[in-house]
């Protein structure tokens, strides 16, 4: 250590690289061994933070949770062995890894789950907005807020009812795939591909490109399907009141039509 300062070190070499690092706290068997000039590192647990040598504001918490870290900063792993795998990926920066042995390759990334896997049960993209549960997502009391008064542009779903009959409905089943998290069974739902045609709104494209729909929107579609289902029947059955009354005037000409006849015959004998 020459100019660090309001450091924290403790346990056998934690910290023994430091030369400029500041605010740092190291506490573990060669926790932070290569930290050099790394500011606000929190490393935890046997050898955690092992390789870091400038990563700032990272926390490392568990037995070599971040081991593979070199430059990557602001990042936070929970976890044994959580965190990159591969010194190749030292430099990944703003992720959050919590489970045993959980990480993904890149910056930006959410992963929780247990066990090394490239889809963890949830998983994320700081960087984009977007949140994958790779599994059954049960919810209770959940809303989504849909308030008048934080939305603009708001305008009818045109010609819904011709949009939701371009859809199907289909039965399917999941095809394997090596992390087993995709539920078994048959299962009902739509084909993405399918939904995007007509309403690209409600599909997006997860990181592995694979196509997800965002079924609770689809809701809405329903909805206005429905209503112009309901106004076309409304107007069906004004049609067939009309023609019924229609008839009932035929007929009733036609019957006066027969007894004028059948008083003409009369007449004449």
């Amino acid at each position: 250590n020459s100019t660090g300062s309001a450091n924290s070190f403790y346990g056998s070499n934690a910290g023994s690289a430091n030369t400029t690092g500041t605010a740092n706290t190291f506490s573990g068997y060669f926790s932070g061994l290569n930290s050099t000039t790394g500011t606000g590192d929190n490393f935890s647990g046997y050898q955690s933070g092992y390789n870091n040598t400038t990563g700032n504001y990272n926390i490392f918490s568990g037995f070599q949770a971040g081991y593979y870290n070199t430059t990557g900063s602001k990042n936070s792993y929970i976890g044994y062995l959580s965190g990159p795998n591969f010194l190749a990926n030292g430099g990944d920066s703003q992720n959050v890894f919590i489970g045993y042995d959980v990480g993904v390759i890149g910056s930006n990334q959410l992963a929780i789950g247990y066990g090394r896997s490239s889809t963890p049960l949830i998983a994320g993209d700081f960087a984009a907005n977007t949140v994958t549960i790779n599994g059954t997502l049960t919810v209770y009391g959940f809303a989504n807020l849909s308030d008048r008064r934080i939305k603009e542009n708001i305008v009818p779903l045109p010609n819904a009812l011709d949009g939701v009959g371009k859809l199907n409905g289909v039965y399917y089943n999941f095809k394997k795939d090596p992390d087993g998290i995709r539920p078994r069974g048959r299962q009902i739902g739509v084909i993405a591909q399918d939904v995007e045609k007509v309403y690209p709104e409600l599909v997006s494209t997860t990181r592995d490109g694979l196509k997800a729909v965002d079924y609770p929107k689809l809701t809405a579609v329903l909805i206005e399907a429905v209503k112009e289902l309901k106004s076309e029947n409304a107007e069906l059955k004004i049609k067939n009141l009309e023609m019924a009354t229609w008839r009932e005037k035929v007929d009733a000409a036609l019957r006066l039509s027969a007894l004028e006849r059948d008083v003409a015959k009369v007449a004449k004998r």
